[in-house]
Formats: C-alpha cells, sequence, structure tokens
C-alpha cells in the first residue's frame, strides 16, 4: 500500500489528474478542489485526496452535470450528509434536457435528410440577385417560424469544430 502524499505541487496534480493548471486553479476558485496548504515560496500543495477529488469532477462532467451542481454535491458531502437525493434529481433534470436534445437533433437530422435529397435533385442552374445557395435558402424559408429565421444552437460550433470547452460552469 503506498504512502499517502500531501506535498503535490499544482503541476503534479496537473499532471497526474489531466487537468491544467490553468483549470485547477478556476476549480479552486469555485471551492471544488482546496490545497492542503503552501510552500514558503508560496506554491500550492495538495493532497491525494485533491486527486480523488479531481477524479470525481472529471467523472461528473462526463456525464453532462455543470460545474455548479457538482459544488453543491461536493459541499452536501462535506456538510456530513450523503448527496444521493440531490444528484437523483440532478441526474433526473439532466435526463429531462438530452431528451429535448435528441428531439431538436432527430428534428435537424430529419431536415437534412430532406436537404440532401434535394440537393441531389438540384439542377444547378442561373442564380437570382441575392440567391447565395437556393436549396439552402429554401430549406431556410421552410424552417421559419412566424416569419424571423431560427437558427439551431451550437450547429455553427459543430460544424466548425468549435464545441463546448472542457471547462464549464
Amino acid at each position: 500500500m503506498s504512502k499517502p502524499r500531501d506535498r503535490l505541487r499544482i503541476g503534479d496534480v496537473a499532471r497526474e489528474s489531466g487537468v491544467s493548471v490553468k483549470a485547477l486553479r478556476y476549480y479552486e476558485t469555485l471551492g471544488l478542489v482546496s490545497p492542503s496548504g503552501r510552500t514558503e515560496a508560496g506554491y500550492r500543495l495538495y493532497s491525494d485526496d485533491s486527486l480523488d477529488r479531481l477524479r470525481f469532477v472529471h467523472q461528473a462532467q462526463a456525464l453532462g452535470l455543470p460545474l455548479r451542481d457538482i459544488g453543491e454535491i461536493i459541499r452536501i458531502r462535506e456538510g456530513g450528509r450523503t448527496p444521493c437525493e440531490h444528484v437523483r434529481g440532478l441526474v433526473a433534470r439532466q435526463i429531462t434536457a438530452l431528451d429535448a436534445k435528441v428531439e431538436q437533433l432527430d428534428d435537424l437530422r430529419r431536415r437534412l435528410v430532406a436537404l440532401q435529397s434535394s440537393l441531389q435533385q438540384s439542377d444547378n442552374g442561373q442564380l437570382a440577385a441575392g440567391i447565395i445557395c437556393p436549396c439552402l435558402q429554401a430549406e431556410s424559408e421552410h424552417s421559419s417560424v412566424n416569419g424571423q429565421h431560427r437558427a439551431e444552437p451550437g450547429l455553427a460550433r459543430h460544424w466548425t469544430g468549435r464545441g463546448p470547452s472542457t471547462v464549464t460552469a
């Protein structure tokens, strides 16, 4: 059995946990992790418990829980209570949000399949003034709501590869 460590520097913790030093400092401001002390030079020192806490944060984030909810779970546990009932509510809320997102994605997929079909039948003829891509603009007209065009949230980020960052609040 290995001896517990309580003098890990921030860089060591970052390397062992796979979390950047910047994210580790951010987590500290949110109260998700705390240094166990500091060196004489003022460097943060962490314990093995901090590594366990970071693994928990990573697991909870992988389930889609936002950092504020993860912090609440930690505070409940630090208060001497088990957070399971609170987590049940969070999980139910997360499932509801995912169901709504799946519905949005199914709708988007149907629209894209229809667009793909119309693109295969496109004649690539002359374009009228102000028309950039008649197939896309026809789809856009079809999907407008009360004359207002609605954009799919996050679609541009998805297509450009600029999805959500790894540190979410």
